[in-house]
C-alpha cells in the first residue's frame, strides 16, 4: 500500500513529491528507493537513516550523510561501531586522522 502511494506521489507535479514519496517508501521499508528520493532534495538526515537501514554495505555513506547533516555524534557512533575508534575520536575533536 505505501509502495504504491509513493509511486503515485512521484507521478504528480507537486513541489513536495519526493518528500511525500520518500516518507511512503520508508513506511514500506523500501530503503533504497527512499534514499533516492531524499538524495534529490537533499535531506541528509533521512539519507543517513536510509543508509543505516540498508546495513553494513552502506555504512560509509551513512557516516558521510550524518556529517553532511551536521551530526558529528551519530557519525562518530557509526565509526565506533565499525571499529574505527581513531576516526570516531577525530570526528568529535576535529583532529584529522593521519
Amino acid at each position: 500500500m505505501y509502495y504504491e502511494a509513493a509511486e503515485i506521489w512521484l507521478k504528480t507535479d507537486i513541489k513536495e513529491k519526493e518528500e511525500k514519496a520518500g516518507l511512503n517508501y520508508e513506511l514500506a521499508q523500501k530503503w533504497e528507493l527512499a534514499e533516492e528520493c531524499w538524495r534529490r532534495i537533499p535531506r541528509w538526515d533521512k539519507i543517513a537513516l536510509c543508509c543505516e537501514k540498508q546495513g553494513d554495505q552502506k555504512v560509509d555513506l551513512a557516516i558521510e550523510a550524518w556529517l553532511n547533516a551536521g551530526n558529528k555524534l551519530k557519525a562518530a557512533n557509526l565509526l565506533r561501531r565499525t571499529g574505527r575508534w581513531k576516526q570516531a575520536a577525530g570526528v568529535l575533536t576535529g583532529i584529522k586522522d593521519k
